[in-house]
């Protein structure tokens, strides 16, 4: 107002005076972009004032601050739990599924909840705790829902946590072998294919993954020696030619190392995972 004449604010001053505190202090608070307190402004200007609340709201993210406000106040539990669903869409625009889906939770909203969490690879468990108490779902539905946590766990690389859907919740061995040996967890998956009585997975699904791993392990490293042998070249003695370090000293070394290159013990074989 420096330099300028007051009077030419004396409109807006009557206009602000005929409006009641709330409002007028929302207005204020616009005016000088103070976003936060004009929320909690007309957050506390009751029901008429929700509509400016929601809209400060979303246009600058003041979500944390509505809900703050509206807690203290038990006549509000439907603008609550609308303040709470648009501040979980927002997180989950984010890629914040488990925050997301927390506050669903919290706005009594399961299947929602679930739907946030089921993106979340961590939190597949309280997915499916929710799935479950919400009971609206059909058994093909509730099923439906777990094969694809399940794929998406799988896809995640979490094959063990996709191998327990498919086992607690699916029943189905087949796939829980399949996501396990595609974890390279040979052992774990005869260890179910035993225990389910399908011990037919054992040389139709366990013992060909792993024979895969070998073959592919034997190569990577045969690759490996081959041009650590070439880069050595130059510095080995006349007397040793680099064919006989590829064709003799490296083969020597292979086997030794081989194990290293796949997660079984050195003692394990595909033999000896058939006979589990």
């Amino acid at each position: 107002m420096r330099g300028q004449d007051p009077r030419e604010y004396a409109p807006l001053l009557e206009q602000l005076a005929a409006k009641q505190d709330r409002e007028c202090c929302f207005e204020i608070d616009l005016m000088l972009k103070r976003y936060d307190k004009a929320v909690m402004h007309a957050v506390r200007g009751g029901e008429g004032m929700w509509d400016k609340a929601r809209a400060v709201m979303e246009e600058h993210g003041l979500y944390l601050v509505a809900v703050h406000n509206l807690r203290r106040m038990p006549t509000r539990g439907a603008h609550l739990k609308e303040a709470l669903q648009l501040y979980a869409a927002h997180v989950s625009e984010r890629g914040e599924h488990r925050l997301a889906g927390l506050v669903y939770q919290t706005a009594s909203l399961p299947a929602l909840a679930a739907t946030e969490l089921q993106q979340d690879a961590a939190s597949w468990e309280g997915a499916l705790l929710l799935l479950h108490e919400q009971g609206e779902l059909s058994e093909v539905e509730l099923q439906g829902r777990c094969y694809g946590m399940a794929e998406a766990l799988r896809v995640g690389g979490d094959c063990r946590s996709a191998a327990r859907v498919y086992l607690d919740y699916c029943a189905d061995v087949d796939e829980a072998v399949a996501a396990l040996t595609e974890g390279r967890e040979w052992v774990e998956a005869a260890r179910v294919a035993r225990r389910a009585k399908r011990a037919d997975l054992v040389p139709t699904t366990v013992v060909p993954s792993l024979e895969e791993a070998e073959g592919a392990a034997a190569q990577d490293l045969d690759a490996r020696l081959q041009r650590l042998a070439l880069s050595l070249h130059r510095s080995l003695p006349p007397s040793l030619h680099l064919s006989h370090v590829v064709h003799r000293v490296l083969p020597r070394a292979l086997p030794p190392l081989l194990p290293m290159c796949i997660s079984v013990p050195a003692s394990w074989s595909a033999a000896h995972v058939q006979h589990l």
